[in-house]
């Protein structure tokens, strides 16, 4: 996905409700420590979310691109771990090694590995999600707890010079769902390391589109596909510029909140407008 710099957002909202136990917590990661919580794509509200199409290529194409790697027919150790569902030691690995030297065994133990991996792909993915807007009233009522929560404001730093770190990734609207061939994952599976256009599009299509009635959240996210527990992560890209309090905030919770992080951060409320359907922000 190729975007123009100057279509680059340099703002993204984080709308956050006040009613999770880890409401203060995750303010304090966000404001002070520019730490985002990644929380497991199995409990995103969109259940197609992270979940395309996906058709078995056939094997005569697996087989093909098995006899194009360079050691021809091998997959690794690690990788017929995960499909046995344990670690394989050395030697039982060695004893089933000649196997996989044949590319028609090899391309059938990849298409089930690929297969494998793809049915566990939405709750092994990490997901934060951002938007481009501030004044949107149906994100603030399905995010915020019907303008009782907050919005935290960042500004991106896009020209951050480090490969190690995470960006956010543009959501793609479609009118269709999108879908992929085994052999497509596999490959993007081989790629992540080092990614191409091809493995790019493969992620696009994997978790980065949604129906076009998201439209208008106007999306970006942070990804990750590592196999752990859902965690706070470190983003340089994101610095926190303000928060933003809904109209029906508690004013019990914004006293709690200013006395924390007041002196760190610009603290406003938001205040409806008397003749339109918008609000403006005022400084608390």
């Amino acid at each position: 996905m190729l975007i123009d710099n100057a279509d680059l957002p340099k703002k993204l909202y984080r709308f956050r409700s006040n009613e999770t136990s880890y409401f203060f917590d995750e303010l304090e990661n966000s404001l002070l420590r520019k730490r985002i919580f990644l929380s497991s794509a199995a409990f995103l509200n969109d259940p197609y979310d992270f979940s395309p199409v996906v058709e078995e290529s056939p094997i005569k194409d697996t087989v093909s691109h098995v006899k194009g790697r360079k050691k021809k027919g091998i997959i690794s150790r690690e990788r017929y771990s995960e499909l046995a569902g344990r670690k394989v030691t050395r030697a039982e690995f060695r004893r089933q090694e000649r196997k996989f030297r044949n590319p028609v065994t090899a391309a059938k133990v990849e298409s089930a590995l690929t297969q494998r991996m793809f049915a566990e792909h939405r709750s092994m993915s990490k997901v934060a999600c951002f938007s481009e807007i501030l004044h949107n009233n149906p994100m603030w009522a399905h995010y915020a707890n019907n303008h009782q929560g907050v919005c935290v404001e960042f500004d991106v730093n896009w020209q951050l010079d480090d490969e190690t770190s995470y960006f956010p990734l543009k959501v793609l609207y479609s009118s269709s769902r999108p879908q992929l061939c085994t052999l497509e994952l596999l490959e993007y599976m081989e790629r992540s390391e080092s990614p191409d256009v091809a493995t790019m599009e493969t992620m696009e299509k994997l978790c980065l589109t949604k129906a076009e009635d998201w439209a208008y959240e106007r999306e970006w996210r942070l990804v990750d596909h590592y196999n752990g527990p859902a965690s706070y992560v470190t983003v340089p890209a994101l610095s926190p510029a303000r928060l933003v309090f809904g109209v029906n905030a508690d004013p019990s919770v914004v006293d709690r909140v200013y006395d924390q992080f007041g002196s760190r951060v610009e603290i406003c409320r938001a205040v409806l407008s008397e003749s339109a359907f918008d609000f403006s922000t005022v400084p608390l």
